[in-house]
């Protein structure tokens, strides 16, 4: 059968089966192109000569879980340098907004600044007059 089948029926991953494989506690041949095919023991317990299902070997299942474990830290170690790649960029965006704010609380006060300046200007009458009265003496 192939990795994905055979990672189906022990209930592990396809890697968890390659992972076997590469240290012989699963059995396969080369398929060609299609990679291997793997034998599967058709039992696990005293009849395949395991012993009475008790003890620490490869077949109680405790590797299985070892390189679940294994897998599952992996993958959680993944997910963790990922959110901390996102916080880092969360954290950039924020100082960049703020260098953003402080540009336009810049652009608000210099543009506040030139309306006072406008408001306090005389209308155009009023420097007209004042002009006037400065051309002619005695006015």
């Amino acid at each position: 059968m192939s990795v994905a089948e055979a990672a189906r029926r022990l209930g592990v991953t396809p890697r968890a089966v390659r992972n076997r494989l590469r240290r012989g506690t699963l059995k396969s041949r080369a398929k060609g192109n299609a990679g291997h095919e793997v034998y599967l023991p058709t039992s696990k317990g005293p009849e395949n000569g395991s012993g009475g299902g008790q003890g620490t070997g490869p077949g109680d299942g405790q590797g299985d879980r070892l390189e679940e474990l294994a897998n599952e830290l992996h993958e959680e170690r993944e997910l963790r340098a990922a959110a901390e790649l996102r916080a880092a960029v969360a954290v950039r965006e924020v100082e960049l907004v703020r260098e953003a704010l402080a540009e336009l609380r810049a652009d608000r006060d210099r543009l506040a600044e030139l309306l006072r300046a406008a408001l306090d200007r005389p209308v155009w009458w009023e420097r007209l007059a004042r002009a006037l009265r400065g051309r002619w003496p005695g006015a």
